[in-house]
């Protein structure tokens, strides 16, 4: 079994090394514990919404949307050349948000009222600090 390490207990270790620079790559579930959905979790609401619009009803239902006949939809559509995972997350949501300004207004309302989890109230710290060189995701 692996061993698990805690984070502060990496970024202790990393603050120890001063003078070495770190790359650190992180996915786009690092937010996941702040309450930002995942990648998935959004392909799967937009997927849902785009089945609402196309049946004329409104967003107040999405909450009783069965992904899984919102999906079938999808692939029949015409436009859809995804592969029914992350991927399709441009694809969607270029659809679904025609506009750039449609798109940002859409992503700050999944972000709304969120609180950084303490991992990455952490993680920016040891950014501030010069822990890491480069951040990628």
């Amino acid at each position: 079994m692996p061993a698990v390490i805690s984070l502060n207990s990496v970024l202790s270790n990393l603050e120890q090394q001063r003078g070495h620079k770190f790359a650190l790559l992180v996915g786009a579930g690092i937010s996941h514990s702040s309450g930002i959905p995942t990648t998935s979790e959004i392909c799967n609401d937009l997927t849902k919404r785009l089945f609402l619009s196309a049946r004329g009803e409104r967003a107040e239902r999405l909450p009783y949307v069965d992904l899984e006949e919102a999906t079938a939809w999808l692939k029949q559509q015409p436009w859809y050349q995804g592969k029914g995972d992350e991927n399709d997350y441009s694809l969607l949501m270029r659809t679904y948000n025609q506009t750039e300004a449609a798109r940002r207004k859409y992503l700050e309302g999944l972000m709304e009222r969120k609180r950084p989890a303490n991992g990455l109230l952490h993680l920016a710290v040891a950014i501030k600090n010069g822990v890491f060189d480069i951040v990628l995701t």
